[in-house]
């Protein structure tokens, strides 16, 4: 690009970073972690929901309608 447009006015950069490096004296505050979700607790409660669906009367037209039970989970 420099070479197509070469009469530009370009900034005169002070050093190889665009931003400047932070100084140990400058301190971001702290933000909070964030929250650990424990994933069996997720699963048994997907697993809940879906024990919850299956005994429904959906379900059950849908077996006597000659769909496998796994195929409807």
């Amino acid at each position: 690009m420099v070479s197509l447009y070469p009469n530009l006015p370009r900034p005169i950069l002070r050093g190889p970073f665009d931003v400047p490096p932070r100084t140990s004296g400058e301190r971001r505050p702290q933000s909070p972690p964030p929250p650990i979700i424990d994933h069996r607790a997720e699963v048994a409660k997907q697993n809940e929901k879906l024990a919850k669906f299956m005994e429904t009367d959906l379900v059950e037209a849908a077996v006597e309608m000659g769909f496998e039970v796994d195929v409807i989970k």
